[in-house]
């Protein structure tokens, strides 16, 4: 679930840099990496007191635990990195307009929505690192709460954006690529 909201907020951000190739490139290399990382932790931490076909698992151990919030730490500096790019395209486009636009407009928005996704989300992950990283009945219980969050906070994201374009939700495609093509 995380893995999948993450791509989505990086594809803004690879939009927003104008499709360059250098930023699919980063984005695909730390993307190879975290996978990596999750499989051979999950081989490597085999729980053997909840079968996998079950919902919940209860950590054991604080070194289960542990390797679990190295799956959470990484997503903190994706979101981070993602973060720092959208602020960085931000300072940008003021500097070149000379100004600060504030509204409706579709970056406004672009840049309103991530940096509160952002906000938020850093806040969750980090308490979310600090329940795994302390032993007792509450260790990791945050995990769930925070991917639901996230998916909520995304949705909210695209909702707001599809407003800032004023498409309406019947847009046809005919519409779209008159637009596309006008400019």
């Amino acid at each position: 679930m995380q893995g999948i909201v993450t791509a989505i907020f990086a594809l803004r951000v690879y939009a927003l840099y104008g499709q360059r190739k250098i930023i699919l490139v980063i984005f695909m290399t730390v993307a190879i990496l975290g996978t990596a990382t999750s499989i051979i932790l999950t081989f490597f931490s085999q729980d053997p007191s909840t079968p996998p076909d079950q919902g919940c698992h209860l950590f054991l151990s604080s070194a289960d635990a542990s390797k679990v919030a190295i799956g959470w730490e990484g997503l903190l500096i994706v979101d981070s990195l993602l973060f720092s790019l959208t602020l960085r395209k931000a300072y940008q486009i003021c500097r070149e307009n000379g100004t600060v636009w504030i509204g409706k407009s579709l970056l406004f928005v672009f840049f309103r929505d991530g940096s509160i996704y952002f906000l938020i989300m850093t806040l969750c992950n980090v308490a979310n690192i600090i329940s795994l990283h302390i032993p007792g009945p509450l260790q990791g219980n945050l995990s769930a709460f925070v991917g639901c969050l996230s998916v909520i906070l995304m949705s909210r994201m695209i909702l707001n954006l599809h407003e800032a374009a004023e498409t309406g939700i019947y847009t046809s495609y005919r519409d779209t690529l008159s637009d596309f093509e006008a400019k």
